[in-house]
């Protein structure tokens, strides 16, 4: 998969002067327009981490269920709880190819952070999505590298049931020291 993102990022610069890479469950939040953000960042590097990584926790206990359908009022529910997630400040935006390692957490090029981009994970903001999720995880094939890379892989083979499992990866979140964004941060993306 890392040599695939590789590849399709080389691809893309054939045509394109950036490459934004997230997962399908990753929002990004910049300080400004990104366009003129683009044109003023510094030269000297090729790709771009952000300042903060955050995860919004659904506290099953305390909150609704999340409403995908709606706008960032659903965002506002989810801010009971967010916690840090350093594996999250991985290379996002890039100006050049740059070379993928497993998971697409880092690259060997040089990465810099960029000041008040905010990545939110939101794999954990719905408890019924990731049940659901999870299953279909545990029911595909486990390579060797998921398994080396993935420890939690094996805890959730090992799990009596996928929502026991999911209760337990949400209560170990919840237990994590939670991050204090500066107000401008928080606000932008929570309201």
């Amino acid at each position: 998969m890392a040599n695939y993102c590789s590849y399709f990022a080389r691809f893309l610069f054939q045509r394109y002067q950036w490459v934004i890479s997230t997962d399908a469950d990753e929002l990004l939040f910049f300080p400004n327009n990104l366009t003129d953000l683009l044109l003023e960042l510094p030269t000297e590097f090729c790709a771009f981490k952000p300042e903060y990584a955050i995860a919004p926790v659904h506290a099953v206990e305390k909150e609704q269920e999340f409403c995908w359908r709606s706008n960032s009022d659903s965002w506002k529910s989810r801010k009971t709880y967010v916690y840090e997630s350093e594996m999250f400040l991985k290379p996002l935006v890039a100006r050049s190819p740059v070379t993928w390692g497993p998971g697409q957490h880092f690259i060997q090029e040089t990465c810099t952070t960029l000041k008040e981009m905010v990545l939110l994970h939101a794999k954990h903001v719905d408890f019924r999505r990731l049940v659901k999720s999870t299953g279909n995880w545990k029911s595909s094939d486990q390579t060797a590298n998921d398994k080396k890379f993935f420890p939690r892989v094996e805890e959730l083979n090992q799990s009596e049931s996928v929502e026991k499992y999911c209760h337990t990866l949400i209560n170990d979140y919840l237990r994590r020291p939670e991050i204090k964004l500066p107000f401008e941060v928080h606000n932008r993306i929570f309201g």
